[in-house]
């Protein structure tokens, strides 16, 4: 598996040990002045990584939080299993919110995509989430690597800032300043599981950048997500042109 074979390679370099130690003071910062904390887990290898960062620090201050993770029949083969094994290996408490809807019934209405978007049933699961249990804090694995956009808003709001989107909340990007190399060294750091999804035929790009979420999601399908769901999941991609016959296009 590409992911470890980089992990391994990376845990022991100066590079990512100095970039663990800042990403656990992050951690160490939003922790103490914050009550009621939980850790958004997709599965992917962001939020896996930074699973294994904040249960470190946690456990060094004596702290407790949540792991939530919402997932749809639309997840990826695997999601809820990594999540599960990594949940239970760190000994914590996972909340997996399961869509009331299908994904792919959704895809297959025209102007309906948002309604598992940021102003549909994902968003909602969250701020409901949120709500009813009364947190304050939200450690979400984005990094500032993945786009200019994202670098942008790190540098202007700083990895621990508000938000009021989809509720009141303190967010917490501890990988802000990572590279996918500093991930993968990171889930060999805390021997924590690997997606099956780091796996797949990556159709020519490189394995590290495969990205992990709905298969139904559209906005990346003219990169080669399509392609690398036809390829390595072929029921899901059938599945997806039954409901959406334009997903042949982009393969």
């Amino acid at each position: 598996m590409y992911l470890r074979e980089i992990g391994e390679i990376n845990v022991k370099s100066t590079s990512f040990r100095r970039k663990l130690e800042t990403a656990r003071n992050i951690v160490r910062e939003a922790l103490s002045s914050h009550v009621s904390p939980y850790v958004a887990v997709s599965g992917g290898k962001d939020s896996i990584a930074m699973l294994g960062i904040v249960n470190d620090v946690a456990l060094e201050m004596r702290r407790d939080f949540e792991v939530f993770a919402h997932l749809s029949d639309a997840s990826f083969p695997g999601t809820e299993e990594t999540i599960v094994n990594a949940v239970d290996k760190l000994g914590r408490r996972a909340v997996l919110d399961w869509s009331p809807v299908s994904a792919f019934d959704v895809m297959g209405r025209p102007g309906s995509w948002s309604h598992l978007g940021k102003k549909g049933y994902f968003f909602e699961a969250i701020k409901n989430y949120v709500t009813s249990t009364k947190r304050d804090l939200a450690f979400v694995g984005v990094r500032a690597s993945e786009s200019s956009r994202r670098r942008r808003a790190i540098r202007i709001h700083g990895c621990i800032f508000q938000t009021k989107t989809p509720s009141p909340i303190t967010l917490c990007y501890p990988l802000a300043w990572f590279d996918i190399k500093d991930v993968a060294a990171a889930i060999i750091y805390y021997d924590l599981p690997i997606h099956p999804i780091y796996s797949k035929n990556p159709i020519g790009e490189d394995p590290l950048n495969i990205r992990l979420g709905y298969a139904t999601a559209k906005d990346l399908l003219s990169h080669g997500t399509a392609v690398f769901i036809k390829v390595n999941y072929p029921d899901i991609f059938t599945k997806m042109a039954a409901y959406w016959p334009e997903i042949r296009r982009y393969v």
